[in-house]
């Protein structure tokens, strides 16, 4: 994880270390010694691994004080596609969901007598969406297909 900490130009060249704070307001684990780079200026970049479950903050102090510079807030939890996967929307994941959208709103459009064809925007030989309309422009049958 890669966080970016900005503490002013008076707080330039401090050697940091960093403590992850769990939501009851407890410690999780020993104090963060490595990873720090200072980009000048009092900035600096902490590169740390941080587990994928941890939910929490991060507080930021100088070596060897107990003073906060700086706290940011952790919530790794990313919806990855893993995570999509398991959200469901009338039968799709929602990563399916997003494709068909994605291709309805931006993807190519053929007309056929009454058959509409919209291609996936990654991906002009893929299908999307078939709509079958009456001449005046309804809807008869939809046919979507999305990703695996």
């Amino acid at each position: 994880m890669i966080i970016s900490i900005s503490l002013g130009s008076s707080k330039a060249g401090l050697t940091l270390e960093a403590m992850l704070i769990n939501p009851n307001g407890s410690n999780n684990g020993s104090a963060i010694t490595t990873g720090f780079v200072a980009i000048g200026d009092g900035n600096y970049v902490l590169d740390t691994a941080v587990t994928q479950s941890f939910q929490g903050i991060i507080k930021i102090y100088e070596s060897g004080q107990t003073v906060v510079l700086a706290i940011a807030s952790i919530n790794p939890t990313v919806l990855a596609s893993a995570g999509l996967d398991n959200v469901a929307v009338e039968g799709m994941n929602i990563r399916q969901a997003i494709s068909v959208m994605s291709a309805v709103l931006t993807g190519r459009l053929s007309i056929a007598g009454n058959d509409v064809t919209i291609k996936a925007i990654d991906d002009a030989a893929t299908t999307r969406v078939v709509a079958t309309t009456t001449a005046t422009g309804e809807r008869t049958a939809v046919t979507i297909t999305v990703p695996s």
